[in-house]
């Protein structure tokens, strides 16, 4: 499977832990990603992304940094104007599924579904 190229991402829904209570919140926001050697450049209504991925047959993990440009729009992330996050997950066919969390909280999680339209 060929990582590279340009993929729409749908960022599903987070979840946050306080103690033993589990708390989400569905997303709904979209951008994209290109990844191409081994970089990761993308962006949606509110950020741009920037960051390094690593695949091996099927796998993939990623670590983005989340840039808020635009104020108007509420953000997925929080309200913070920068974030990293740290991805691992699946690539089958054209379709690739992630998991993965804010650096500063590790008790917030984030899920994401891709899809491939373009090879580089």
């Amino acid at each position: 499977m060929a990582t590279e190229g340009l993929w729409t991402v749908q960022f599903s829904a987070t979840e946050e832990f306080y103690e033993n209570l589990q708390v989400g919140e569905e997303i709904n926001r979209g951008g994209t990603f290109v990844l191409t050697n081994n970089k990761v450049f993308g962006g949606g209504i509110s950020y741009y992304f920037t960051g390094s991925y690593e695949s091996s047959d099927s796998i993939i993990s990623m670590t983005l940094t989340a840039t808020r440009y635009n104020d108007f729009v509420p953000g997925s992330f929080g309200d913070d104007t920068e974030g990293r996050i740290s991805f691992s997950g699946t690539i089958n066919e054209n379709i690739m599924k992630l998991h993965g969390h804010m650096e500063f909280n590790k008790n917030r999680m984030i899920y994401v579904e891709a899809h491939k339209r373009a090879n580089i």
